[in-house]
């Protein structure tokens, strides 16, 4: 199977490419970048289209030319960082999403797999959220993935493309989301191990849904090989646990006593945390295709710090 990913060099994509690639697939990847946010042999396996999403003659040429089965859309700007670049945020994913719905129509693709968030919500919502709660977002990153899963429904209701959307929670992973409001989950535990000290941006009571990146990758492979008449919707929500910086702070130290930990509440970003929803009914991703987390906080941290403390041991050799 020929499998593209847009913005298959960053974090997801550059992990998701793996069992991929070992599974058998021939995976192309699409990206501006043409170096992976995680190294590895298999990525050095994959064929690398430098282009722009933007770029709709790209998007079109590349999924024609490489005669693509299956597309997961990952390419995105990020909520922090669309904040701060609105323009540009706006222009990537909306562009973005539908120059690749497009290009998927025009080249017959089989499958779409869109990446999309818990920030499609707003504030004010019930513990756990419903999965078909109203979707207010309280961030433009959020607004651009509510359209996205809506033009990706549409383009199954009108032209038939098997379209699929996954909304993550906050990923946990070493060296992880970058440019998210949610990054904290993950930069708390590169921090410890590299500096000994972490300044969390929010309040040590804020909550945020989470879910460890191996399952983060394991989802994406059991929604793209469900079966289609087991599917009761497009758009589902995943998660494992809800998580707090306080309870962050206390499995680090558990781990790593020494490590200083400091609140410094930003008041834009508290905002946009504190808007989403602090736990998600998953349980029609349960039900059709199987997700089924395997990591409980105890065992996230274990494995990112080991993994953060064998990188730099080895850089230090």
């Amino acid at each position: 199977m020929n499998v593209l990913l847009t913005g298959g060099t960053g974090n997801l994509g550059s992990r998701l490419l793996i069992p991929l690639v070992r599974r058998g697939d021939r995976v192309v990847i699409f990206d501006l970048n043409d170096q992976p946010f995680i190294p590895s042999e298999e990525f050095d396996q994959c064929k690398i289209i430098k282009g722009d999403l933007t770029d709709r003659d790209a998007v079109v040429g590349a999924v024609q030319n490489e005669k693509i089965d299956s597309i997961f859309h990952l390419g995105a700007i990020l909520s922090a960082q669309a904040e701060n670049e609105r323009d540009r945020a706006w222009t990537i994913n909306m562009e973005g999403i539908r120059n690749t719905l497009e290009a998927a129509r025009l080249g017959g693709v089989k499958k779409f797999i869109f990446s999309s968030t818990l920030a499609t919500y707003g504030a004010g919502l019930p513990s756990p959220l419903d999965i078909d709660s109203p979707m207010w977002p309280a961030s433009l990153y959020g607004v651009t993935k509510v359209a996205g899963e809506l033009l990706g429904v549409y383009y199954h209701h009108r032209f038939g493309l098997d379209f699929r959307a996954i909304r993550f929670p906050s990923v946990i992973a070493p060296r992880g989301m970058l440019g998210g409001a949610g990054r904290f989950t993950s930069e708390v535990f590169l921090e410890a191990v590299n500096n000994g000290a972490y300044e969390f941006y929010l309040r040590p009571d804020s909550s945020i849904p989470i879910v460890y990146i191996a399952d983060a990758i394991k989802s994406f492979l059991l929604i793209h090989d469900a079966p289609e008449e087991n599917l009761t919707r497009r758009s589902y929500n995943i998660h494992a646990r809800g998580v707090t910086p306080g309870e962050l702070e206390t499995v680090v130290k558990a781990r790593l006593p020494h490590v200083k930990i400091t609140y410094n509440p930003e008041p834009l970003q508290t905002a946009m945390v504190d808007s989403w929803p602090h736990a998600l009914d998953d349980h029609h991703a349960r039900e059709d295709w199987g997700w089924q987390e395997t990591y409980d906080l105890d065992r996230m941290a274990d494995e990112v710090i080991a993994t953060l403390q064998n990188e730099q041991d080895s850089t230090h050799e």
